[in-house]
């Protein structure tokens, strides 16, 4: 395996590089060291649950002592803050509902089949108190000034698109751990029981519901994504672990899961541009 990452670093391939600069530096290291350094990176051996292994990448990555440039504005947001977010947000959400949709039709588990089901209907099923994450989107973007038809015509920037391609091209052509491992990425970032596991913040700020410049629309979304998406996010994962250990995939799941953060933080990164855009405006 350090061999095949040498390869990749040498031609300076830029995927390799950064995911090795993010998780296991490889400086120093000779091909046997580094084997070692990257058997060790994905044991879960050492943990207490297995869980903790995919829970502490996305606590590192966004929630640290160094927070997602993203998530350090989402502790006290402006209205471009919001704007940026939800102009880039259409095209993942629309995407996360392809995604689960493609776990149904892979996977043959009663139980994965009613998880998923439990996250679909929230987005294929309107009756009034059945509200998508796609309607609350909208309806958010209204709320601070972006139109209907903007969010629906308007391109992402090259790093989201990157993103929702990457998540799409899981979806086509990998198993259906695979694409839960990816698309939970999605869905633990709203989890704000990720204090419980170091994270130093949660996805949007304690007073930002409290606040009353903040549109009652943009607050439905917040709380839908920490109250739906956030706390089922756990379940997904339960089952991650579970069906990864049993069939012995572990180290797919855990690499899809590793490839989405890096998707995500892509776009994430795609959404501070948006709001740098908006506050020069």
């Amino acid at each position: 395996m350090a061999k095949h990452f040498r390869k990749f670093i040498d031609r300076g391939e830029p995927t390799h590089h950064d995911w090795l600069r993010a998780y296991v530096p490889l400086a120093n290291y000779n091909d046997s060291e580094f084997d070692r350094k990257l058997q060790s990176f994905y044991d879960l051996s050492s943990l207490s649950a297995k869980e903790d292994w995919f829970t502490n990448l996305i606590v590192h990555r966004f929630f640290g002592e160094k927070p997602h440039e993203f998530i350090d504005l989402m502790q006290r947001p402006r209205k471009a803050t919001f704007m940026g977010f939800v102009m880039e947000s259409y095209g993942i959400v629309k995407q996360r509902i392809r995604s689960l949709a493609a776990i149904v039709a892979k996977s043959e588990e009663e139980h994965v089949h009613s998880y998923v089901g439990s996250l679909l209907v929230n987005e294929l099923v309107y009756d009034g108190s059945t509200k998508s994450s796609t309607y609350l989107l909208l309806r958010m973007a209204e709320a601070v000034g972006i139109t209907r038809d903007t969010m629906q015509t308007s391109m992402p920037l090259p790093p989201t698109l990157h993103s929702i391609k990457f998540w799409n091209g899981v979806s086509e052509s990998s198993g259906w751990l695979e694409i839960l491992s990816a698309t939970n990425v999605l869905d633990l970032v709203y989890d704000h029981s990720l204090k419980d596991h170091g994270a130093k913040m949660a996805f949007f700020g304690s007073g930002v519901l409290d606040n009353e410049w903040i549109p009652d629309q943009v607050k439905e979304y917040l709380i839908f994504t920490r109250d739906v998406i956030g706390k089922k996010s756990r379940d997904g994962l339960k089952i991650i672990v579970k069906h990864a250990s049993e069939s012995d995939k572990m180290e797919d799941a855990q690499s899809s899961f590793l490839r989405s953060i890096d998707a995500l933080d892509r776009h994430y990164q795609a959404i501070v541009t948006r709001i740098r855009q908006f506050e020069n405006r």
